[in-house]
């Protein structure tokens, strides 16, 4: 049975992480800029990673980009590019969660900052856990990744988010082939909120 190792932080996967950038074509810096609350919801041609698209949402709620401190206000650093999604209803569990990626190449890590959005009340650095489902490529069954942080504000452009980071990497020969994200808090929420994505290959 294929498994994962839960990754703490960005700066520990086991080789060096790329990135994608929501508010660019491609996900790379140098692509051309999307316009922020660009509505994103399975659009194959947007985004890539590992040399194939990257498709968020494929069945599930419609979901923007948005721009951290001028559209919204969660803390990760100051011009942060986001996803943002609502909250979908029924149970929390994978394919019902608010933001669904799929890899048309799989890979071996990913990874991410989140935070969520709703009542200001909120956003008083009470305890968030992070959640991510992760499917291995070869095995139906889903794995559990998570991570703890808090709610907050915008800080400072470039300094690093208090919001939780969750990440996993695929042990063995198995690769990542798609991931749920997900959070809970004590308190109600409307939507969920993702940093740009970190990657390895």
């Amino acid at each position: 049975m294929a498994s994962i190792n839960i990754v703490a932080k960005a700066s520990q996967f086991s080789s060096q992480c790329s990135e994608v950038l929501w508010d660019r074509l491609g996900g790379v810096a140098t692509g051309v800029a999307l316009a922020n609350k660009t509505a994103v919801r399975n659009r194959p041609n947007l985004y890539a990673a590992n040399g194939a698209p990257v498709v968020i949402n494929q069945v599930g709620p419609v979901t923007r980009m948005r721009i951290n401190d001028m559209s919204i206000d969660v803390n990760f650093a100051a011009g942060e590019c986001a996803l943002v999604a609502k909250y979908p209803p029924g149970s929390s569990q994978p394919n019902n969660t608010p933001i669904t990626l799929t890899f048309n190449a799989p890979v071996l890590g990913v990874g991410g900052y989140l935070s969520i959005l709703g009542d200001r009340q909120l956003y008083d650095g009470r305890g968030l856990h992070a959640i991510m489902w992760v499917l291995l490529t070869g095995d139906p069954e889903w794995k559990l990744a998570h991570g703890d942080g808090i709610t907050g504000p915008a800080l400072v452009a470039g300094s690093q988010p208090t919001a939780p980071f969750v990440g996993a990497e695929a042990a063995g020969a198995a690769r990542i082939e798609q991931v749920c994200f997900d959070a809970s808090l004590a308190g109600n929420f409307d939507q969920l909120v993702l940093s740009r994505l970190f990657w390895t290959a």
